[in-house]
């Protein structure tokens, strides 16, 4: 995948359609978005089948854009007749205003194992998720309990620590 490509795209939608300063929104007493995106994973088949999903949600209530991911799987391990079905939580990957830079962190990060975008039943690639008022909450407890320093490792030259590298594949020795 050409990850350079996608954030591009990404980020112009997200700026064109979904967009920054959600609180605007909120203060007109519009309901408040975020730019929700599916990718379809592939399993670690050396030891399970079945399908695993990386989550891509990014929201802005002001100018400094929030990037959470998270990843959903319902997988059969092998050598069991169960399968194990889950989600992680969500895990704040950046909250700045050079967020952009940071797709490229995630893509690397799941680029072998990134198979397609969620299109089913819809033409659109992503959706323009209506926020409640406990995903906000739970989006500002994120950001509060997260070190601005660290969100700032990757602009600073450092190595980029992803929150979630190989979060899943322990799941299923469970």
């Amino acid at each position: 995948m050409d990850s350079a490509v996608l954030q591009w795209i990404i980020a112009s939608e997200f700026e064109k359609n979904v967009g920054v300063m959600q609180a605007k929104k909120k203060l007109a007493g519009k309901p408040m978005h975020s730019m929700d995106l599916r990718f379809y994973l592939a399993p670690f088949h050396e030891c399970e089948s079945g399908f695993r999903q990386l989550d891509l949600r990014i929201f802005a209530f002001q100018n400094y854009v929030t990037v959470l991911i998270r990843e959903l799987w319902r997988v059969l391990p092998r050598g069991r007749t169960d399968s194990i079905v889950g989600q992680s939580e969500w895990h704040l990957v950046v909250h700045h205003d050079c967020w952009v830079d940071v797709l490229s962190d995630i893509f690397r990060a799941y680029d072998d194992r990134i198979v397609m975008i969620e299109t089913l039943f819809s033409i659109s690639w992503y959706t323009a998720h209506e926020l409640t008022e406990e995903e906000h909450k739970e989006i500002r407890e994120l950001i509060s309990d997260r070190d601005h320093g660290d969100m700032l490792k990757h602009f600073n030259g450092e190595d980029c620590v992803l929150p979630i590298k190989e979060p899943t594949k322990e799941k299923h020795n469970a």
